[in-house]
């Protein structure tokens, strides 16, 4: 589902395939400690899109959602390494 994340600056962009998931979280890893970004953020069917107030190390984006009111859950993680940005 997540076919890449990519970084520049203080801005994230996770590339989706298309699905109608509706994203109610979406975090950033650093081994067991996350931030929770999803205020940050928008999305569409093929990609969200966070511009963040500053990014701290990171080396994974975790995202959470359900497919449809009431469908099941889904989770998604990606293997990422956010490039440090103070704000």
């Amino acid at each position: 589902m997540v076919t890449n994340v990519s970084q520049n600056g203080k801005q994230l962009t996770i590339s989706l395939t298309s699905s109608p998931v509706g994203w109610f979280q979406i975090q950033l890893f650093n081994n067991q400690e996350f931030v929770d970004i999803f205020d940050y953020c928008t999305s569409t069917m093929n990609s969200i899109t966070c511009s963040l107030p500053s990014v701290g190390s990171c080396n994974s984006v975790s995202l959470w959602g359900s497919i449809g009111i009431g469908g099941p859950t889904v989770q998604k993680t990606s293997q990422f390494s956010c490039t440090v940005v103070a704000a």
